[in-house]
């Protein structure tokens, strides 16, 4: 438990430094285009890391003390018609993008299409940076639980729970089959990691994309403290787990001793996400590193572990079955853990050869 607590810490970080990383991508550009500022990387308090300074001391601390999750409830619809918005602009700017390329003289000069130039298959260890990145993409295992435990008391079943978890997995499905199919159609590929910091440095003075860089800065601004509610709960829980919690609802959690613990918590996790996303700078770096360790660990390997460990437990309390797991699901557990073991192991050597790569070539320019 304390291993898998660890594990929570470790990767919900990760993820909150990619956020403050997005905000140090998208918010410059942008406010140096709207302040007619050129060569922006020259100026001190146009830099990433300044950015990311303010916007972490003035917007994601207070949003990393809310205790409630359901407090970001009218901000989950903002974040719904940002994230159509920006799937919208996608299309739209890919299909305009891609015929104006093919009337280019592309096709003339080199006489291959579009479609000639794509390269729909080849293998290499290049395919060990994109699964990490899927596996970090579909992440809400860890807010899971917090947010069942919200829902309305009629709401409260396994077969709603089902629904909703199926419903947000077909939607991020689509959404992301939607943007990385254009964008890879459009760019062929791109050199950025980040889509839209890369429609950003394309056509920097479209009004559309700017707004979508605000829009999804602001959406992974206030998706900051889904990540710092369970990192704060496990780091609690880790370091002080025979004292009341500090998520307890009872009046003896509104004591200052359990308020200075949640508020150090708190500032601690926030101190670190902004010092990592300073030092790193890399989205794709980043989000890497976190698809490869934390995101297979905690989605795809622990829940088969506990699946071996307690499925007897639930097989016996919520079905009529033997309570003992069948030889044939034990060895599908067995073999998905030795696979995603492998995957993830592999995975993180390559992006570190990667990152080792990108800052050699960086320091070396």
């Amino acid at each position: 438990m304390k291993a898998f607590q660890a594990f929570i810490v470790v990767y919900s970080i990760g993820v909150a430094v990619g956020y403050v990383v997005i905000v140090g991508d998208l918010l410059p550009p942008t406010i140096a285009i709207w302040a007619g500022v050129e060569d922006y990387q020259d100026h001190w308090y146009f830099s990433a890391w300044f950015f990311e300074l303010v916007v972490t001391v003035f917007i994601l601390f207070p949003l990393a003390c809310l205790k409630r999750l359901d407090s970001l409830k009218y901000a989950s619809i903002f974040a719904i018609c940002a994230v159509i918005y920006f799937v919208g602009l996608v299309i739209v700017e890919s299909i305009i993008d891609i015929n104006r390329y093919r009337l280019n003289g592309y096709v003339e000069s080199t006489g291959e299409s579009v479609w000639d130039s794509i390269e729909w298959w080849r293998f290499s260890s290049e395919i060990f940076l994109g699964i990490p990145i899927i596996a970090f993409s579909f992440g809400g295992h860890l807010q899971s639980i917090s947010i069942y435990s919200e829902l309305k008391p009629e709401a409260k079943s396994i077969f709603s729970w089902i629904k909703v978890a199926l419903s947000s997995n077909v939607f991020l499905s689509v959404i992301y089959l939607s943007v990385g199919a254009l964008s890879y159609l459009r760019f062929l590929p791109g050199e950025d990691g980040n889509v839209l910091e890369q429609m950003l440095a394309e056509e920097p003075d479209n009004i559309a994309v700017q707004i979508a860089s605000v829009t999804m800065t602001i959406v992974v601004i206030l998706s900051y403290p889904l990540f710092t509610w369970p990192t704060r709960f496990s780091i609690d829980r880790l370091l002080f787990p025979k004292m009341l919690s500090i998520y307890d609802p009872s009046p003896e959690a509104r004591s200052w001793k359990v308020r200075i613990r949640f508020y150090t918590i708190t500032v601690i996790i926030v101190s670190l996400t902004y010092v990592f996303a300073a030092f790193v700078g890399e989205l794709s770096i980043v989000f890497g590193l976190v698809g490869a360790t934390g995101a297979v660990l905690i989605k795809y390997i622990i829940p088969n572990i506990l699946y071996l460990k307690l499925g007897p437990v639930y097989r016996k309390r919520f079905t009529n079955k033997d309570p003992r797991i069948p030889v044939w699901q034990k060895v599908i557990l067995i073999v998905l853990i030795i696979l995603w073991a492998c995957v993830g192991a592999i995975s993180t050597v390559t992006v570190l050869i990667d990152a080792v790569e990108t800052f050699q070539q960086n320091h070396g320019a």
